[in-house]
């Protein structure tokens, strides 16, 4: 027996001859006494000593007294784990799997862990029932991955207890079981897995698979954040920034959250980014807020990207980048945020950030449509009904805006309403129209408000009623619609259902007036200028047909028009009229073209071309 076997062999035995060619001892002073020296070390491994090919192979990982060189530790571990020794075929299969030392093989690291977890390995067990759970580098098989953790689970072996728990919280490999995951989470945690504290502890406050505890689930986060688990740091600052189990304190909120941050946690660099924006009762610093929320956008969550999106389209940071929150939330909702994927709709919907794009935006709305999110089922159906991005498909689009609607998002339930009103197939379809307005105007739309009231009006789906008309008119105003004052002040002019009274309707005509309604800008003029409902003033009259006709409106337009040629409220000026004249005209009115032409018989070519370029100039003042 040579003399370093024979050192060895009083703890681990003698084997056969062989190892890599020019394999080297470093110094031996790089050993402790009780160590065995890198020399015998070598000698027993080329002797064929499968724990001293371990060892030297961990020792060649680790750079501990011999060369720091991946390769030579995967020759000898591979040697080692042949012996058919537990811990060999372990760390061989986990070289595989990682490509350390060798050209990455998962499948082949699989067997060789099967083999490890087979002879008794609980790493090897807990290690290859994650691979088979989550399908990581092999085909999926939860149900083979969970017996997998059962067994190392069941030997007490805290991070199998963990990831079994997680199985049965999520549904992997067996039916969803809180109460189980709260058990095998449990154990995990007793036997002091940091993970498995944070998790168990969020099941407690949740109330999950046990009975909610906060104040118990705050003793657990604790237990793991002393370890330095950066989520439940997390998550400690949650707690103190809601009141849950502690005291509300956003300043001790500050601190956990920067402590997770500091410690790498998207999380908690996501929520000191919100707290330093939008704090109440600390000092805020929206700059440094700002780089925290890049921070955790930058280390992949994808809830960060949206906030931080959301902050800079709002420039509620003091900073205003339309272009980067389209690169976050574009970001996001590549990586299945439906959040983001409908605020990304949103901005090539209204070219915010990017070029306007109808098909772009119908293409990420449609992503979150069909993941559930009920605002942008309602743009989808908006889109689709209006043709943009695609061919208009009517029933398409009420099917959109009926899957929104059901989600109860009023402003689909009024769009319904109005879709079936105006069908005039059947009564059986407008009654079904009157009752989603109904549910609409019943959680405060607006659009259904001032709906019901024309319906009822126009005896459209019912009988006329005009005492309902004015009811439904009336919540619309006194809600702020422009288009529900508008609508009663005609009726208080014309006498439609109620006593004709210029007083009221003057009034409802102001109130939509000054809310930017055209039509009643011009009504409201119209008033002045008669002396109906107020004190008469031509004046007044011409400066509120003026507002309705900058509006585009083109019957104020004309009427201005006439005012600036008769010099009635204003100086007299033909050039302005046969401007206001050449706007209405090109809007399609059709009295505008024989009053321009008797108007430029009065004047000289350059005076209608000077009229002409007055025209242009205020048209680029009209919205289109």
């Amino acid at each position: 027996m040579c003399a370093a076997t024979a050192l060895l062999a009083l703890s681990w035995g003698c084997a056969g001859t062989g190892g890599p060619r020019g394999e080297q001892a470093a110094d031996a002073s790089a050993t402790t006494p009780s160590d065995p020296t890198p020399a015998a070390l070598v000698e027993a491994a080329e002797a064929g000593d499968s724990f001293a090919q371990r060892e030297l192979a961990e020792r060649h990982l680790a750079g501990r007294g011999v060369s720091l060189d991946p390769r030579r530790a995967a020759y000898w571990m591979q040697r080692a784990a042949k012996s058919g020794e537990g811990e060999a075929m372990y760390g061989w299969g986990r070289m595989l799997v990682s490509g350390l030392g060798v050209d990455a093989d998962p499948e082949a690291g699989a067997r060789w862990l099967e083999r490890a977890a087979d002879a008794g390995h609980e790493r090897a067990a807990h290690d290859l029932g994650g691979m088979l759970l989550y399908g990581r580098g092999i085909d999926a098989d939860p149900a083979a991955g969970v017996e997998r953790l059962r067994a190392a689970a069941s030997g007490g072996f805290p991070p199998a207890q963990m990831l079994l728990g997680v199985a049965y919280k999520r549904g992997l490999g067996v039916s969803v079981d809180l109460a189980e995951a709260a058990r095998w989470m449990r154990l995990a945690a007793e036997n002091g897995n940091a993970e498995a504290q944070n998790d168990y502890a969020a099941l407690l406050s949740r109330g999950q698979g046990v009975p909610s505890d906060e104040v118990e689930a705050m003793v657990w986060f604790r237990r793991a954040a002393a370890q330095g688990n950066a989520r439940a740091e997390s998550n400690i600052g949650r707690a103190y920034l809601v009141g849950r189990g502690v005291a509300a304190d956003e300043a001790e909120a500050l601190r956990w959250f920067r402590m997770s941050a500091q410690h790498g946690s998207e999380s908690g660099a996501e929520q000191l980014g919100r707290l330093l924006i939008s704090g109440q009762a600390i000092e805020r610093d929206p700059e440094k807020g700002l780089e925290w929320l890049r921070t955790a956008a930058q280390l992949g969550s994808s809830n960060a990207q949206v906030e931080l999106a959301r902050v800079l389209l709002s420039g509620e940071a003091g900073e205003i980048d339309a272009a980067e929150a389209f690169t976050w939330n574009r970001r996001a909702a590549i990586n299945g945020n439906v959040v983001a994927a409908h605020r990304l709709g949103v901005q090539y919907q209204q070219g915010l950030g990017t070029v306007k794009s109808d098909g772009d935006a119908l293409r990420w709305l449609l992503e979150a449509a069909n993941a559930g999110n009920a605002e942008s089922r309602y743009l989808v159906g908006m889109l689709v009904g209006s043709g943009l991005g695609t061919p208009a498909n009517a029933s398409e689009a009420e099917r959109w805006l009926r899957l929104a609607a059901e989600q109860d998002h009023p402003q689909a339930q009024a769009s319904v309403g109005i879709l079936l009103i105006a069908d005039g197939t059947s009564d059986e379809r407008r009654s079904e129209g009157r009752q989603w307005l109904e549910r609409a105007a019943q959680v405060g739309n607006t659009d259904a408000m001032y709906m019901l009231g024309m319906a009822a009006l126009r005896g459209v789906g019912a009988a006329e009623d005009p005492k309902a008309a004015q009811t439904w008119l009336r919540r619309g105003a006194d809600a702020g619609d422009a288009r529900s004052y508008e609508a009663l002040g005609s009726m208080y002019r014309t006498g439609l259902g109620v006593p004709v009274d210029f007083e009221a309707a003057a009034a409802s005509y102001r109130e939509a007036a000054e809310r930017g309604h055209r039509v009643a800008q011009h009504n409201l003029g119209m008033l002045y200028l008669r002396g109906e409902g107020v004190e008469e003033s031509p004046s007044e009259a011409m400066r509120w047909f003026e507002q309705a006709a900058l509006a585009g409106f083109p019957s104020a337009q004309y009427t201005l028009a006439l005012g600036y040629a008769r010099g009635e409220g204003v100086a007299a000026d033909p050039i302005e009229a046969y401007a206001w004249l050449e706007i209405c005209e090109a809007a399609g009115f059709a009295r505008a073209a024989g009053t321009k032409r008797m108007l430029g018989a009065s004047l000289t070519s350059e005076q209608i071309a000077g009229a002409r370029e007055r025209a242009k100039a205020l048209s680029r003042q009209i919205p289109r």
